[in-house]
């Protein structure tokens, strides 16, 4: 019951006010499609793909998503660089990608925001594991309030 009603929170705070700013949590956003001119097999998209991320994306600190036409396949962060994206590029799920969507940031402080916000929004089918969070970083705000709401679930309905 306690996941049906996270699940309806979910929905009602992703369009609301709380997440309505998910612009200002990034300075760049760039795309990259994955077509057949960026060559063939892994090795020369990963080639391909950290010449143009050397070229589009001035800063270290970013959240990738993978896409598959419309469906969100993969979200995950980096604070140092190129080279943690290339690495799902080895991912079994990876040859059905048809883009790469880069969100960058001049600051870390927002990054796990982000991702946790867009794992919220796109629902990707192979990142299973809640983002992690740092101590001093900026929370999610829906994590936040699934937290209130399941402390006081269990406090009102207490199981012995």
């Amino acid at each position: 019951g306690i996941k049906e009603l996270l699940k309806f929170v979910t929905k009602c705070l992703l369009h609301s006010h709380t997440v309505k700013g998910i612009g200002r949590l990034y300075d760049v956003r760039r795309q990259w499609r994955v077509t057949a001119n960026k060559g063939w097999g892994v090795d020369r998209k990963r080639k391909a793909f950290a010449q143009w991320f050397e070229m589009h994306i001035p800063y270290d600190n970013c959240v990738y998503a993978f896409w598959r036409n419309r469906q969100c396949r993969y979200i995950g962060r980096t604070m140092s660089g190129k080279n943690r994206p290339q690495s799902q590029f080895q991912k079994h799920w990876f040859p059905g990608v048809t883009r790469v969507d880069i969100y960058a940031s001049r600051g870390s402080i927002n990054i796990p925001r982000l991702e946790c916000l867009m794992s919220h929004r796109f629902e990707p089918t192979y990142s299973k594991i809640k983002p992690a969070t740092r101590k001093w970083y900026s929370k999610c705000p829906i994590c936040e309030t699934h937290k209130i709401i399941r402390d006081e679930v269990r406090a009102i309905f207490r199981f012995r």
